[in-house]
């Protein structure tokens, strides 16, 4: 592995200065589809509900496994890849950003290396997500009558939106969960900026400060 993960995690700068140059994107590419393909699985009880207020005759996708033939209707698998397409989108975004942010600081660096850190600042999802799934399954297991969408999203009722800002689910962007792992992100962002664009500490952190307050800001927007 290009950059230690542990190492990573607690001692970002450390890591990055540890890694050997020129970063993979192979690593971070893979990193980043997980955690698109795990957002994706936490929807997937708001997907269920949905499904069983749609029509039966609902355009399908067949996929052949086998002998068995197994129907997905077609807005989910739409939903499946648009949200794997949507964090991969994030990542080049976010990327752009902050490169756009350490240039204006006086900085000097390559947006391919800063392109493959801000991939593996993605990492405290690893930590976060199986966290999560065992809270989830406590409180599911000790909660008479609770939903998974109610243990996850704070909502129990699908009814073509999605209650995301009142911080009574898991991961809602209010809940403390969405908070922790993006201030954990922004505290990676300093390493990657000390390190790979050559910016004094202070001011790596100041750019890796106001990236994340915008990222915490935007997050709680109205969609």
């Amino acid at each position: 592995m290009d950059v230690p993960l542990a190492t990573l995690l607690v001692r970002p700068r450390e890591a990055f200065e540890a890694a050997e140059e020129p970063l993979s994107l192979v690593q971070p590419l893979v990193l980043v589809f997980l955690v698109g393909a795990s957002s994706i699985a936490t929807a997937f009880p708001v997907y269920v509900a949905l499904q069983r207020g749609l029509p039966s005759d609902i355009a399908t996708v067949e996929f052949v496994i086998g002998s068995q033939t197994a129907r997905l209707p077609l807005w989910f698998a739409i939903g499946i890849v648009g949200g794997i397409l949507i964090v991969l989108i994030g990542w080049v975004v976010t990327a752009a950003l902050l490169h756009g942010a350490a240039r204006l600081a006086g900085g000097r660096g390559r947006f391919r290396q800063l392109f493959a850190v801000v991939g593996w600042s993605h990492a405290p999802y690893v930590v976060v997500y199986p966290l999560v799934a065992l809270v989830a399954a406590w409180q599911l297991a000790t909660t008479p009558g609770v939903t998974l969408n109610e243990v996850l999203h704070g909502t129990n009722s699908v009814d073509g939106t999605l209650v995301t800002f009142n911080g009574a689910g898991l991961i809602d962007v209010s809940s403390m969960s969405s908070v922790a792992v993006t201030l954990w992100i922004g505290y990676i962002w300093t390493g990657a900026l000390d390190v790979t664009y050559d910016l004094s500490r202070r001011r790596a952190t100041a750019v890796a400060v106001v990236a994340t307050v915008v990222m915490l800001v935007t997050l709680q927007l109205p969609v």
